[in-house]
């Protein structure tokens, strides 16, 4: 940390403390305490429990079982099942409840490099809203270009081109690392 602390010439780096994170699973790690501490904060506000905490996400991404292990967290993991190796709105909303803290669907799949469907969850789930009153995030994991952007609710208008893949509206509240909210511009592959 003190080599850090020197190269960005910060005027105590001999006395440096703390971490650095390089790769995409401390960034997951972010994103999750961001979801769980605003359940929790939610849940607390409405006089529930806050013990019982979710994660509903697609297969075989290890820094969510990491992160659920690490974090108290149940994981909802959809399993690849015969010719679907991706998440899927339908069986994603099977798994959500009250205490899900949120929906990870990936935009590179480990082993596949699939895109899950952003799209069609976020209809699902503000369906899933309506019906039994449930509004659960959504966290983007972008392992395939690197980065993780937040996302927010759009009712109408968000689509997927498949040539592109270009994202221009809004769609459901996302807490970031940051609890930050914006936009995600453009996903098309380079």
């Amino acid at each position: 940390m003190q080599m850090l602390a020197d190269l960005w010439n910060s005027p105590k780096s001999a006395n440096t403390i703390g971490c650095s994170t390089t790769g995409s699973s401390e960034a997951a790690m972010l994103g999750g305490l961001a979801l769980k501490w605003k359940w929790r904060e939610r849940r607390r506000a409405e006089g529930k429990l806050t013990d019982r905490a979710n994660l509903v996400t697609g297969p075989v991404q290890v820094c969510w079982h990491k992160f659920c292990r690490y974090w108290d967290v149940e994981l909802r993991e959809i399993p690849m099942d015969g010719d679907c190796l991706i998440m899927t709105p339908e069986e994603a909303v099977k798994r959500c409840d009250e205490n899900t803290i949120g929906v990870v669907p990936t935009l590179g799949v480990t082993f596949t490099c699939q895109y899950e469907p952003v799209k069609a969850l976020s209809d699902a789930l503000d369906r899933l809203e309506r019906e039994r009153g449930l509004n659960i995030p959504i966290h983007v994991d972008a392992v395939k270009r690197r980065f993780s952007r937040t996302l927010r609710r759009a009712r109408s208008g968000m689509g997927f081109p498949p040539a592109t893949r270009k994202i221009n509206q809004r769609i459901r509240p996302q807490v970031g690392p940051c609890s930050s909210r914006c936009w995600l511009d453009h996903l098309a592959p380079r």
